[in-house]
């Protein structure tokens, strides 16, 4: 895909890689839409992303999912790509994490980009095709103690990109699912369930250092262009 002049969704888009994505996507020419659930955070990105279209969302909230579709629409009357990024951390052992915890988890890691996927597909495949880009983790191709719950969502998400980008492929609609590593950014903060050790495996010894946003971001640019089918990005370079 060429992303000049296309309008591009991007979820989460008030810090972190979201941030990263939208500012490099609009420095390439795209018109970027970017949300938060915070109102304050989201009007001051667009502030600072010229020609950007901000739209508050609770991705756990199907109202406010499908209202950020209708907006786009009523102002720029087509959708060509979709960066589900939004998402957030779960730290607990499987034996003693709250289920109604994991339930919230599951519904902006896994419910969430689902919902906003089946809004735009039919807009989509009404414009000749699309791009969707979700956002997983490296912890999938990992087994880690203490990330089973925030592993299992995005395992999750992986194969429903995978299945999705068959089931989509006639319909020139791209799916492609994106594993950053440890990244650099807040993500932490409102973690579910956090423990009372504050210790993680991404603080053990050995584990390579975080990579910057931009990185990410960068690798998000290259599935929208190419349409790979999977990224995994490399610990250390």
């Amino acid at each position: 895909m060429d992303i000049k002049n296309k309008v591009i969704i991007v979820t989460g888009s008030s810090s972190g890689i979201g941030l990263a994505t939208a500012k490099l996507l609009s420095k390439k020419g795209a018109i970027v839409v970017v949300t938060s659930r915070y109102k304050d955070d989201v009007e001051k990105v667009a502030k600072d992303i010229p020609g950007s279209f901000a739209v508050v969302v609770d991705m756990t909230k199907p109202t406010d999912i499908k209202n950020l579709v209708k907006k786009t629409m009523q102002k720029f009357s087509r959708i060509d790509a979709v960066i589900n990024n939004a998402g957030q951390p779960a730290q607990g052992n499987i034996e003693n994490f709250p289920i109604d915890e994991y339930r919230k988890n599951i519904e902006l890691n896994l419910f969430g980009p689902t919902i906003l996927m089946q809004q735009v597909i039919p807009i989509m495949r009404k414009q000749g095709g699309g791009s969707i880009v979700n956002i997983g983790s490296g912890t999938t191709k990992m087994a880690l103690p203490g990330v089973g719950v925030y592993s299992s969502g995005k395992s999750a998400l992986h194969q429903l990109s995978l299945v999705a980008r068959k089931e989509l492929e006639s319909d020139n609609i791209n799916v492609t699912i994106v594993h950053p590593y440890l990244t650099a950014t807040n993500f932490g903060r409102d973690r579910h369930a956090p423990k009372t050790d504050e210790s993680t495996w991404q603080s053990r010894p050995g584990v390579p250092p975080a990579d910057p946003p931009e990185k990410v971001a960068g690798v998000i640019l290259e599935a929208l262009q190419n349409g790979n089918e999977e990224i995994s990005l490399v610990p250390g370079r």
